[in-house]
């Protein structure tokens, strides 16, 4: 696995319910800054800084799911 391969799927990406995004619902309910949150997303599942903030935006519902998909290529993804 590449370095920086973000290792979620399209269909956990798509599922607002997801348990991924609860876990960043959380952090951010904990009061954890949004870098920290972003550098955590990246430690646990890949990416890059780009990609951290904008899960953390899907995850609080600040962005849709689908601009998640747009920065991620398939090259650079664990697709399920």
């Amino acid at each position: 696995m590449k370095e920086h391969t973000f290792t979620l799927g399209r269909r956990a990406i798509l599922d607002v319910n997801a348990p991924e995004y609860h876990w960043v619902q959380m952090l951010h309910a904990d009061g954890m800054e949004k870098e920290a949150i972003n550098t955590t997303i990246i430690r646990c599942l890949g990416g890059n800084p780009q990609i951290a903030d904008v899960f953390r935006q899907v995850a609080l519902s600040e962005l849709p799911p689908a601009a998640l998909l747009k920065l991620i290529v398939p090259e650079d993804c664990h697709w399920e």
